[in-house]
């Protein structure tokens, strides 16, 4: 059934097919909710401050993180730690990794993906491009019209979503287990349940770039420029900025299988340099109308 972007259901299913590489994309429809974490939250940081975001323009996010495969369409190497010659590959011995959430690259690197993809697309005479989600729209569509800390409640169990059980989260959860349940790499995407707008992977598996840079959503004196773990004794608020300028700085989400679930929290917030690769580090994209 065909609908117009104002009739489009929350979770409609979009499928675009790149060389014959399939990506599925679910429908996130306009609306408001509420941004960032309530300070009772538990593990809550300063920057997620809590505010009324209009999400204006419905848009097309990718139902899953960008996969290996997916990123193999602009890569004649593979540069992800998890596969059969990544650093980790002892840790996926026998393992199909195609399906795995790419990993191992930078902000950079996922917009070049970004822009080559749309390449493709437009010698395919299709009316799209692909782009970073803005946080506010990652946000939006992780908590699918929820408001605790998972779309599924408060509480992180190794059957919701795949992150470090040693540090697990909620209310009852203890501070810190020796002998959590914790797989020490990525699992292939949509392992786990879907969100109700059937969006996988939104928290936990792989920290997911965003397109804004550092604190971009807030931008207020509420919201510190650099995580305190980053502040010396003798430093200042000047001394820091710069040594860290803000624009370096690239925001990421989702947490991934390396951090405690208190990362993969909907309003959790980290932010990196723009060129740096690590091996929890994947991406998604979204899907937009060439205007």
């Amino acid at each position: 059934m065909n609908y117009s972007a104002e009739t489009r259901p929350a979770g409609a299913v979009k499928t675009l097919l790149v060389e014959d590489v399939e990506f599925s994309f679910r429908w996130a429809p306009p609306g408001k909710f509420w941004m960032g974490s309530p300070e009772t939250e538990r593990s809550r940081n300063r920057n997620e401050v809590l505010r009324e975001v209009t999400i204006k323009s419905g848009f097309w996010i990718l139902a899953t993180p960008v996969t290996q495969r997916q990123f193999m369409l602009t890569k004649k190497r593979n540069p992800a730690a998890f596969c059969s010659t990544g650093s980790f590959r002892y840790r996926v011995v026998d393992l199909d990794t195609s399906e795995f959430p790419i990993d191992n690259v930078s902000w950079n690197a996922a917009a070049i993906y970004c822009r080559k993809l749309s390449q493709k697309l437009r010698k395919a005479k299709e009316p799209f491009y692909f782009d970073l989600p803005r946080e506010a729209e990652w946000e939006y569509a992780c908590r699918a019209g929820t408001s605790t800390p998972f779309f599924w409640g408060d509480t992180w169990s190794p059957d919701k979503a795949n992150c470090n059980g040693r540090s697990p989260y909620g209310p009852t959860a203890p501070l810190w287990d020796d002998d959590g349940f914790t797989l020490e790499r990525p699992t292939p995407v949509g392992s786990y349940p879907p969100n109700a707008w059937g969006i996988y992977d939104m928290h936990g598996n792989i920290s997911e770039w965003v397109a804004d840079w550092y604190p971009a959503y807030e931008d207020s004196p509420e919201c510190p420029e650099l995580f305190a773990e980053w502040r010396l004794p003798d430093s200042t608020e000047e001394s820091l900025a710069r040594e860290f300028p803000r624009e370096r700085y690239k925001i990421f989400r989702s947490g991934s299988w390396r951090e405690g679930a208190w990362a993969a929290r909907s309003a959790a917030r980290g932010f990196v340099s723009a060129d740096l690769k690590d091996w929890s580090f994947g991406f998604r994209v979204v899907l937009r109308d060439i205007e």
